[in-house]
């Protein structure tokens, strides 16, 4: 199955934890609204690594409560990308659903327009319902 949204960061709350002069290496606690067809917010750890001509590179663990083909419930996802601005590939951690997306699985592409927008579109398989 395939599900598409926008989303939005709600917050970001980044510390630097080492400086020097090949770049940085930094931690965020990120938070994000999501619309579409799916729906519901997430909270990300994310580290990144900069260089001293700019971003290079993030590795993410993201916990997304919400709806994903018509089912709530969580999952955690793991996701990152080099130079950022580029796709983002995005791995639905096994055994991480709950709830109605209990068994959920699946991959997903985050993309950023040059606006600075965000969307994502799911490739998942949800477990059957029990009758």
């Amino acid at each position: 199955m395939r599900a598409a949204a926008t989303f939005e960061i709600t917050d970001w709350d980044q510390t630097e934890w080492d400086d020097s002069p090949s770049g940085k290496l930094a931690q965020a606690r990120v938070t994000k609204q999501f619309s579409g067809e799916v729906e519901g917010t997430s909270v990300a750890a994310v580290l990144m690594a900069e260089t001293s001509v700019g971003p290079a590179a993030y590795t993410a663990q993201e916990r997304f409560t919400g709806s994903l083909g018509g089912r709530t419930g969580t999952f955690m996802a793991q996701h990152g990308a080099t130079e950022f601005g580029n796709q983002s590939g995005w791995v639905i951690i096994t055994g991480s659903g709950s709830g109605e997306l209990a068994g959920v699985s699946g991959t997903a592409v985050l993309d950023v327009d040059g606006d600075g927008g965000h969307r994502i579109t799911f490739e998942y398989e949800l477990a059957p319902t029990e009758s």
